[in-house]
């Protein structure tokens, strides 16, 4: 028997600015919340016995899997590490095998499935999921695999390096146990240079494995796999995941409550997925594959470009444009010509010929006129600090990235790659050049030059 521990208890700062009001394990994808995706793939490969580490946000992450049968939940114990929690767990487990995971990995089930029937029919003690697809996450740890596909070492240069470590672990539960009871706190491998963080976790204990002589078999995963370390990996997350539900598909589904009308403008090669009572009305445009929610409506002059995921009670009308492999979130309203090109969460309200591209939190308005500019004149991606690191994201890097219940006022101006923190104002007339802390208001001061001005200064 397995049971699965899921830990969820990290603050998830490098994901700002979407971690002011919640765990980022509740992020969503196409709508699921992370953590929910992961324990729902969980059980649909048998694995019943489920424990979630908690910690910060807690109740978000139990809000997110509260109808889920046969979880339970550990918070952590102040300045406890993930080692120190999962020592915890398994000294109560009564299970032959534990599986690891951390609680903010996208995959696919089938990833899962393939690990544990691997891991299993090679009658391995430990096993670890990697992977070798590019681009390759920031800070993600790599390894060096022989041919026998067993673990040699741990790898701190990307640029030499092929497979990297998904945040997967499998093995014998008296074995990790073992390894959990006594590993050092601290990856003891790091090369000179390395500036390796004090903190017990998965690759630490990985660390003491191979200082042990233990065998870890490595499983490639045969699809995508995204750790939710940045806010731009929550889009290739999303677009990955997007793109597996439309390759999936075979041909249209329409619930029978819904409408299409005949003076749709349909390409004839999309594939559609509408749900109960969602609605395209005359005058629209579809290009490509839609997933339309719930009591979704699409009304005249949209443009929907291919590959849109659109959730429940959403409102796009009035010459609205979506464009390719975007995912709308539920509860929005897009109208009267406002462009989007990325994620938005629920509850967001953009009009009047606003021109966004990025991740927009949840609760946020978008006043007319905004813009989001996603290009720059020398075509690099603008360098950003994460956890006072400098970093160059390998995607998306250039986008907006708009925290939860903000607004900004008419013809605000974002320059490629800010992020405006939760419960932000951007006043009127604005230009954003750099990273805004939440909780701020910002308006810009105008000085004005009047003068006499009339008939007379005509001759």
């Amino acid at each position: 028997m397995i049971s699965a521990i899921i830990l969820a208890g990290g603050r998830g700062e490098g994901i700002f600015p979407f971690s002011i009001v919640r765990n980022k394990v509740i992020l969503p994808i196409l709508n699921t919340p992370i953590i929910r995706r992961l324990a729902l793939q969980l059980k649909e490969v048998g694995i019943e016995n489920i424990t979630v580490a908690t910690g910060y946000f807690e109740q978000s992450v139990r809000h997110a899997l509260q109808d889920i049968s046969g979880l339970s939940f550990l918070r952590s114990k102040e300045g406890a590490t993930p080692a120190d929690t999962i020592c915890s767990i398994l000294d109560t487990s009564s299970s032959s095998e534990t599986i690891i995971l951390y609680g903010d990995i996208v995959t696919i089930q089938e990833n899962l499935s393939n690990f544990i029937k691997t891991h299993q029919e090679q009658h391995n003690e430990f096993s670890i999921l990697v992977s070798n697809q590019k681009p390759f996450p920031l800070h993600t740890i790599f390894i060096e695999k022989g041919t026998d596909n067993k673990l040699k070492h741990l790898l701190f240069d990307r640029q030499n390096s092929e497979f990297w470590f998904c945040g997967v672990l499998l093995g014998k539960t008296k074995s990790l146990k073992e390894i959990f009871n006594y590993e050092p706190g601290i990856i003891r491998s790091a090369p000179l240079g390395a500036m390796p963080v004090p903190e017990g976790n998965l690759i630490s204990a990985i660390d003491l494995m191979l200082e042990r002589k233990c065998e870890i078999s490595c499983i490639p995963a045969n699809s995508f796999v995204v750790d939710i370390d940045h806010p731009w990996d929550l889009i290739e997350a999303n677009q990955q995941a997007l793109s597996n539900v439309f390759e999936k598909m075979e041909c249209s589904i329409i619930n029978k409550s819904a409408f299409i009308s005949d003076g749709a403008d349909i390409s004839p090669n999309a594939k559609l997925w509408i749900h109960e009572g969602g609605r395209i009305e005359k005058g629209t445009v579809i290009k490509g594959n839609l997933v339309l929610g719930m009591n979704s409506h699409i009304g005249t002059g949209a443009l929907f470009e291919e590959n849109i995921y659109v959730n429940s009670n959403t409102n796009i009308s009035e010459f609205a444009k979506i464009h390719k492999n975007s995912i709308i979130g539920e509860n929005n309203k897009i109208l009267h010509n406002a462009e989007f090109d990325g994620i938005t969460l629920d509850t967001v309200f953009m009009v009047h010929t606003c021109c966004v591209s990025g991740v927009i939190g949840s609760h946020v308005d978008i006043g007319a006129g905004t813009i989001s500019a996603t290009w720059r004149f020398d075509d690099k991606i603008k360098e950003v600090r994460c956890k006072q690191r400098k970093e160059i994201p390998p995607y998306h890097g250039n986008l907006t990235y708009l925290g939860d219940y903000c607004r900004t006022g008419i013809n605000t101006m974002f320059m490629p790659g800010v992020r405006i923190g939760a419960y932000s104002c951007i006043g009127p007339g604005v230009i954003v050049n750099n990273d805004i802390d939440p909780y701020s208001l910002v308006i810009l001061k105008q000085q004005l030059e009047i003068k006499p001005w009339g008939p007379n200064r005509y001759p």
